[in-house]
């Protein structure tokens, strides 16, 4: 019992006995000193651009073309009239505007008939008023719209583009409008069906779903055209079948204005292999 405080002074007595006898001491590195054979780091070297190799592949990108039977654009989903309108705008011919300032819940009602009974669908009714900014639709889901499908190939580039402009700006850092583009495909799925005798069976589904998304950021300054465009900066995969182009607006709550959908299939440009 008596041993454990002298082994306490044992580093005490080392250290007085070290300085009585004059021997210096050399403090240990602090820090382990480089390895003689470290390589250096690589950067790697910029991407090439890819070269454009066919048309504009959206139909009616610019929106001048107009449904006879409804006042929205060709090849594109049915303008509701509350949230999203096909009209002109001066300088500019037609185009797509977006409102996000309506009531949530007379936009989802709005949306509802709208799935239901599509071109029979009654004019939308007046706009209500929202109880506080955060009321609108604009708030919680914003609005989507979309165009028909696009066949892509597997392996190839594609570039984006568009032209937008916010009415009452400016656009945030954080919020501003998301132009997606999404890939579908087939999904193959095995379920487990259970059978009234108690047996289960194995039934294979195909679906089509959602495989892939990519969205090009639309920041702009207040009342102010801009185009925006973008590689998508991987091939498409190969499970896509054909994208469509979402555009998307949110908060802040306003009009947004769309113009010029462009998509194009690129391909990477030869290697020079060091010439």
């Amino acid at each position: 019992m008596r041993k454990r405080p002298l082994l306490l002074l044992l580093p005490f007595l080392f250290a007085a006995w070290t300085l009585c006898s004059g021997e210096e001491t050399t403090p240990a590195p602090r820090t382990t000193p480089p390895r003689k054979h470290a390589k250096p780091v690589l950067k790697p070297s910029p991407t090439p651009t890819p070269i454009v190799v066919s048309k504009n592949l959206v139909k009616n990108g610019n929106f001048e073309q107009r449904r006879p039977d409804h006042p929205s654009p060709l090849y594109w989903q049915l303008c509701d009239g509350l949230t999203t309108f096909h009209e002109k705008y001066e300088g500019r011919g037609y185009l797509l505007r977006i409102d996000t300032t309506v009531p949530k819940e007379q936009a989802r009602a709005r949306w509802l008939v709208m799935k239901k009974l599509g071109v029979k669908a009654p004019p939308a009714p007046r706009k209500g008023k929202v109880k506080n900014r955060f009321d609108c639709i604009g708030a919680v889901d914003g609005v989507h719209y979309f165009s028909d499908p696009i066949p892509v190939k597997k392996g190839a580039r594609y570039k984006f583009s568009i032209r937008h402009k916010s009415k009452t700006g400016p656009i945030t850092s954080l919020f501003f409008p998301k132009i997606f583009v999404k890939g579908y495909g087939e999904v193959v799925k095995k379920r487990n069906i259970r059978q009234p005798d108690g047996s289960v069976k194995q039934e294979t589904v195909t679906e089509v779903r959602q495989v892939f998304k990519w969205y090009l950021a639309c920041r702009n300054p207040e009342g102010v055209w801009m185009k925006n465009e973008e590689w998508i900066p991987c091939p498409m995969p190969g499970n896509v079948d054909y994208v469509k182009i979402c555009i998307y607006a949110y908060w802040p709550a306003q009009n947004y204005y769309f113009d010029d959908v462009e998509f194009y299939e690129g391909k990477d440009p030869p290697k020079n292999n060091g010439k």
